[in-house]
């Protein structure tokens, strides 16, 4: 990368030194000549102009230089640039305060490279340390690593130290942890004194370094021991009827830069009497490349009846010429030395399948660029590409959902934002292959009188894929975008602790809702709609029973903790969490995102990634809080509020990806919990959801309806449970 690619980088991150330098001149003019014009085709105009028949076509302007500069411009301090450089097969981490990094390369020639520019070799690369030896560090400067994941600069410190926190290292699953794994072909009410178990580990294996043109084999099946160099993966339970000998696992291979002569969909046969004898050998041929030396991984999706149930994955090298790849440097990381604690792989017995699936994962394993690949996948016979088929989103993802979320954040009560929206919408739209739109459509002729239902799984954690408009209509009568037209759910990929494929139904026994009662001593507008929303569901639901909680540091640790109490008695956990209050994102930093307690105090999503609520009782939580639905990559893996809640056991998350109005933040959640419990058997999450979002109306706009996102399985339903208190 050069130092001018770097520098406008940084300045679409709201990082620069002078607006008016060059490459962050250039990126703000370019923010300002698209905002204004879709201003100018929305005929909007500046609320202050005096008078709106004069003036040139600048006086018209929506967002003025100085607008995007306020806008957009972020604080050096305390800030870190972490820098990625491949030597060979060797991965060099640098760590650099943003200030020092903008000052080097604005003191540098526009053409000379970024190693150039700031020194960057293997003597002034930092030490990494892997998350097990986190705590153990001794505080020197240091990046942080799992496996081959970037987890941050040093460390991270909660911001409050009072309540039950945990280091990086606590935050990993134990390797050799069980998981249970129930063939569909098996009932849900397995007998288990006559139910047969094997367990054993995933395997895949694969040469370590492969040659441009060479043929060889991928191998997969089981192994009675964890498998060196696997990652994401852990020991699995496989359980089937007494009568059972064999179950069968399919297997999707994504292998970017690669061709084989076979499908790269295949069937594993698990023998039950001899589970680690079964082996499935696909022939894989590296495709030409560029580079002498290519760093990539082959993954390997399991899938059961339909329903992607998890990932695992080899880090292999690709030689332009055999022999090129040397040996790795000491003073860096080994691209095939890394590997990180294992994922357990969890595949629940007949489960529903969507109508439509698709995994978007990411074989480079470089968050710095944006090149991603994705299999379909459909319950309707529907033909599908044989083969993992690219998402490019340019030099990288986050630099594209931060413009795209920072914009509708900026516009979101305003009529412009129709235009806006309808243009975001567009540009997701485009970024999803063609083949996907095809099979959407074939799908939905053939799906008659109910939703279609479309589980999203993916390592991305930025693009609001929500928002691509579809065309043409599958439902007429309701928005263009892909959320309002679909019953859409998303889950995460491949991320270590989250367990696959996301439950269908979950029993609420018991309710917390809590409010941020907010005061001007706190430093935060009071929200009185929010208020009287907390009320109305406490009220509503109080016989479930419903605890209605001020959001402070001790009923936040209480609900963490699973100790809460109602009228004397015990409840322990709920199993279903809603929060009424003030949220915010760093759009800069899209996992950067905080709730706020009563007295003004932040919560960090990372408190909800260790908690015993989570990991007992595997809630449901309704963020109703602006932008907090925000995904984003934190401690290597997906971060935010999605990424921490999944990862610590919760079952499903509702949360909006921007700012809402804070009268119809309070109507969506109360219709959507009396649609919710309305039935005995309920409704689920995602059928809701694409009702509340079809009140949007592009004539009179309020963007909060399109706002939300959700993370859980299309068809989950949470049922309401009577509860006898003190019991």
């Amino acid at each position: 990368m050069t130092v001018r690619a770097a520098l406008r980088r940084l300045a679409q991150h709201g990082y620069w030194i002078d607006p008016d330098a060059l490459e962050a001149r250039l990126w703000l003019d370019e923010y300002t000549t698209n905002i204004n014009k879709l201003a100018r085709l929305a005929g909007y105009v500046r609320s202050d102009r005096r008078d709106e028949t004069a003036g040139d076509a600048a006086d018209l302007a929506v967002l003025t230089f100085e607008d995007a500069v306020r806008l957009n411009a972020r604080s050096h301090e305390g800030r870190w640039a972490v820098i990625r450089r491949q030597d060979n097969v060797t991965i060099f981490w640098y760590a650099r305060q943003v200030a020092d990094v903008l000052g080097n390369l604005s003191n540098a020639a526009s053409d000379v490279t970024v190693c150039a520019a700031l020194q960057l070799n293997e003597t002034t690369a930092v030490p990494a340390i892997q998350v097990p030896d986190f705590s153990n560090s001794d505080g020197r400067l240091a990046v942080v690593l799992q496996g081959n994941d970037l987890i941050g600069v040093n460390e991270f410190t909660p911001p409050y130290s009072d309540l039950r926190t945990r280091g990086a290292a606590d935050l990993v699953r134990n390797a050799q942890s069980e998981v249970v794994i129930e063939p569909p072909s098996a009932s849900s009410n397995v007998d288990e004194d006559n139910a047969v178990a094997v367990r054993a580990f995933p395997l895949l294996n694969v040469p370590q370094k492969v040659t441009v043109g060479v043929e060889f084999d991928l191998e997969i099946g089981l192994s009675e021991v964890p498998v060196v160099g696997v990652i994401s993966t852990g020991k699995l339970v496989l359980r089937a009827p007494a009568a059972a000998t064999t179950i069968p696992l399919e297997v999707h291979i994504v292998a970017d830069g690669f061709e084989s002569p076979q499908a790269w969909g295949q069937i594993l046969e698990i023998l039950v009497a001899n589970p680690t004898k079964a082996r499935l050998t696909v022939a894989l041929v590296p495709l030409p490349q560029n580079d002498a030396v290519r760093l990539t991984s082959i993954l390997v999706h399991f899938v059961v009846g339909g329903v992607t149930c998890g990932t695992a994955s080899r880090n292999v090298v690709v030689e332009s010429v055999a022999g090129v790849a040397g040996n790795s440097d000491h003073r860096g990381v080994s691209w095939l030395g890394l590997e990180g604690p294992p994922t357990a792989i969890t595949i629940g017995g007949a489960p529903l399948v969507p109508d439509i699936e698709l995994d978007i994962s990411k074989p480079d394993g470089n968050a710095a660029q944006g090149s991603y690949r994705c299999i379909i996948r459909n319950a309707h016979g529907v033909p599908v590409p044989n083969g993992p088929l690219a998402i490019e989103l340019g030099s990288d993802a986050t630099t594209f959902a931060k413009t795209l979320i920072d914009q509708v954040r900026q516009f979101s009560g305003k009529p412009l934002v129709a235009n806006l929206l309808e243009s975001v919408g567009e540009q997701v739209a485009e970024k999803l292959p063609p083949e996907f739109w095809t099979v959407l459509h074939a799908v939905a002729a053939l799906v008659k009188k109910r939703p279609i239902t479309f589980q999203l799984n993916s390592s991305e954690p930025y693009v609001p894929w929500e928002l691509a408009v579809v065309g043409p209509l599958i439902d007429t009568t309701r928005p263009k975008f892909l959320a309002a037209q679909v019953a859409m759910g998303r889950w995460i990929l491949g991320s270590r602790g989250v367990k696959s494929p996301p439950r269908s139904v979950q029993n609420i026994r018991a309710m917390a809702v809590m409010a941020g009662m907010y005061s001007a001593s706190a430093g935060l507008q009071p929200l009185p709609q929010a208020i009287e929303e907390a009320k109305a569901i406490a009220k509503s639901y109080e016989t479930l029973p419903t605890i209605p909680l001020d959001c402070t540091e001790a009923n936040f640790k209480a609900l963490l903790d699973a100790t809460l109490s109602y009228n004397f008695s015990s409840i322990g956990g709920v199993q279903c969490v809603h929060f009424a209050g003030h949220g915010e994102v760093d759009p800069s930093r899209p996992g950067d995102a905080a709730i706020y307690l009563s007295d003004g105090g932040p919560i960090s999503p990372l408190f909800f990634r260790a908690s015993m609520l989570g990991k007992e009782h595997s809630p449901f939580i309704f963020l109703n809080a602006c932008m907090v639905g925000t995904g984003g990559e934190m401690l290597g893996d997906f971060g935010g509020f999605p990424g921490n809640c999944l990862a610590g056991g919760f079952c499903g998350l509702l949360a909006p990806l921007w700012a809402v109005n804070d009268s119809v933040a309070r109507s969506i959640a109360l219709e959507f919990y009396d649609k919710m419990f309305a039935s005995p058997n309920g409704r689920s999450v995602a059928e809701i959801l694409q009702e509340l979002r079809s009140n949007y109306d592009d004539k009179k706009p309020v963007s909060s309806y399109l706002a939300y996102v959700y993370y859980g399985n299309p068809y989950l339903k949470l049922t309401r449970t009577q509860r006898n208190i003190g019991t």
